[in-house]
């Protein structure tokens, strides 16, 4: 994955995690993301796990894209 695709997947999630957006706007990066990444779980990986934090409670981003990175889709 680019560098440039990797700050812009840590941007968005920073945005929904911080409520930097509206509600409609929520929406749209929701399925910006959803295109970026491949791996369809991986708002439960944020939002509904605690194994890709860090210590002080921030996401640890290397483990998040080492996971959806290595995402197969279903035979």
């Amino acid at each position: 994955m680019k560098e440039e695709t990797k700050s812009r997947i840590i941007y968005l999630i920073n945005g929904l995690i911080n409520c930097d957006f509206s509600e409609n706007m929520e929406t749209n990066i929701t399925s910006e993301l959803d295109n970026i990444i491949k791996d369809p779980n991986w708002s439960d990986y944020i939002f509904w796990s605690e194994d890709y934090l860090l210590p002080n409670g921030e996401i640890d981003y290397d483990k998040f894209f080492e996971k959806i990175q290595n995402h197969q889709k279903p035979a």
